[in-house]
């Protein structure tokens, strides 16, 4: 076969466009092997957070928008959505959330808004990081930054002031990007419907309001004050205060001789918070029955203002006639809140009595008198028909004495006492409806007197008088004399015997005994006036005698 020159060179041309086809078609082998394999399906689902609003004038919410990419494998089941905050270490879980709840489904290729109801106000303004969980899908997590919103609040407790009410100041910070809506004050976790602003009420970016809540607030050492705005966002304070008085009734008495007239006695410990405007006080008799007797008080003007540590008496004119043994409770009321602990008492009896003064003489220690005085307060005569001596009968004499009110009488009480000398007793006078009063003596141990005889010396350099003192046989002791007194008019002297001396353990005067005390005095200086001696024992008898100056 004969090839032409032609033929030779369409065969090489064919060779060449066959090479080219060769390696043209690898690769675009290869190509497409490559292609096949970036396009395969992924093995993990992975969600991602497309968007996050967090509204300004809703801080109780948040939205967040999560895709589900279509070239995921399989759906997504949402289980919790949490967020944090630059700075703070703490998880904040989010519970309710809507439309849907936990687990949320989100098949591949699409894209839900989940609203979450957690409030995030208290970091309006900083970066806060959401965070998304789910089962068979890798999470999704990304940060945002807030609008600035700057509610603040601070509380003020005057316990001078009142502890009935305290002061509130509110500031929407002049950065907020909102003016707020103030809608709740709580006091100790309890809403305060008493204020002097009316809610709600609107706060201007940069305002501050001030305001007073009326919620009683003694004995909160930490009172927590915390105030909400309708846009969601909150703010507290909690101070330490001091609001404790010691706020006391400690006396109810009534008068000897008035029956129109009490007195009461208000004391404001030392330890208390403050002090005290007192502006009523108030009487509650057994029968529930209550009188204010406020307008009475005639020695104090009303509010009175009782300082820490201070006791007030207030006298009032108030008849109290017609309820006679009565039981009666006594409250204090004070401007800034403060009620007093009551104080109780018992009106007097229609018959009141006392034992005024005894008189026990040692030179006749077989009786003794009893001076007993009706109140000009009672409302009948008084008869005692039995005196006790240590629960010893006595004779008394005159026998069922009638004494009229504001009359005193004189009980001649016969008893020999002679075994009691130097010792307590207990004197009981009784009357014939078997009413008693009581009082306690102690009996003397020693006669001591001063005899009328006394020597004004001058002829020494220092002028002197001469006082005589004895102990007499039928006392019980020894005397020992610690003191002498020279009286004259409205001076007196305290002497110390120059010869015996008393000081400083004084004289033993024995029973029976008797002994000159030379006193330096220059009683010159008081011719023809009365000077009163006085002597004191160490056991506490004395005697006293006038005498007149040469």
């Amino acid at each position: 076969m004969h090839i032409t020159r032609e033929t030779k060179a369409i065969s090489t041309i064919l060779l060449i466009i066959l090479l080219l086809c060769a390696i043209i078609g690898g690769a675009l082998i290869s190509y497409l092997w490559v292609m096949a394999s970036f396009y395969a399906e992924p093995s993990i689902t992975e969600l991602a957070i497309t968007n996050a609003e967090f509204p300004a004038d809703h801080a109780d919410y948040f939205n967040v928008a999560i895709l589900n990419p279509s070239h995921s494998p399989s759906a997504a089941n949402i289980t919790q959505i949490y967020f944090t905050v630059e700075g703070d270490n703490k998880t904040y879980n989010v519970t309710d959330v809507s439309p849907d709840t936990y687990p949320i489904t989100l098949e591949k290729g699409t894209q839900k808004t989940i609203k979450c109801t957690q409030n995030w106000g208290a970091y309006a303004g900083k970066t806060i990081t959401v965070h998304v969980s789910a089962t068979d899908a890798s999470g999704a997590v990304r940060s945002f930054t807030t609008q600035f919103v700057g509610l603040s609040v601070q509380s003020y407790f005057n316990t001078t002031e009142s502890i009935k009410y305290f002061n509130v100041s509110v500031t929407n910070d002049a950065s907020s990007a909102i003016n707020l809506t103030l809608t709740n004050v709580y006091f100790e976790y309890n809403a305060v419907t008493n204020t002097t602003i009316q809610l709600p009420k609107v706060i201007q970016t940069g305002e501050t309001i001030d305001f007073q809540c009326f919620a009683d607030w003694q004995d909160h050492p930490k009172p927590y004050v915390k105030v909400e705005t309708s846009e969601g966002y909150a703010a507290d304070v909690q101070e330490n205060v001091s609001s404790s008085v010691n706020f006391l009734v400690t006396g109810v008495d009534f008068s000897e001789t008035n029956s129109s007239e009490m007195n009461v006695t208000l004391f404001n410990g030392p330890e208390s918070a403050t002090l005290v405007d007192i502006t009523d006080i108030e009487l509650t008799f057994d029968n529930g029955t209550n009188y204010n007797i406020t307008q009475n008080i005639v020695n104090q003007v009303i509010p009175y203002r009782l300082d820490k540590n201070t006791t007030a008496t207030f006298m009032c004119n108030w008849t109290w006639a017609a309820y006679r043994d009565r039981n009666l409770t006594i409250t204090a009321y004070t401007k800034q809140g403060f009620i007093s602990s009551t104080g109780t008492a018992v009106t007097p009896k229609p018959l009141i009595f006392n034992v005024k003064d005894t008189h026990f003489d040692l030179t006749a220690t077989e009786f003794f008198l009893l001076n007993v005085t009706n109140s000009p307060i009672s409302q009948s005569s008084l008869n005692i028909t039995e005196v006790k001596f240590n629960n010893n009968n006595v004779t008394v004499s005159p026998a069922n004495q009638t004494i009229q009110p504001s009359t005193t009488a004189q009980l001649n009480c016969t008893f020999d006492w002679t075994n009691f000398r130097g010792t307590s007793a207990n004197i009981t006078a009784i009357t014939q409806d078997g009413l008693n009063v009581s009082v306690s003596v102690t009996l003397p141990s020693i006669n001591l007197t001063i005899m009328d005889l006394a020597v004004f010396d001058n002829s020494t350099l220092f002028p002197y008088v001469n006082i005589t003192i004895s102990n007499a046989a039928f006392s019980s002791q020894n005397a020992t004399i610690k003191q002498i007194a020279f009286t004259v008019g409205n001076a007196t002297d305290i002497i110390n015997g120059t010869k015996p001396s008393l000081v400083p353990s004084g004289y033993v005067l024995t029973i029976g005994a008797a002994v000159t005390v030379a006193c330096q005095w220059d009683w010159t200086l008081y011719h023809g006036y009365s000077l009163t001696v006085t002597v004191q024992t160490q056991e506490g008898a004395s005697a006293s005698q006038t005498i007149i100056i040469p």
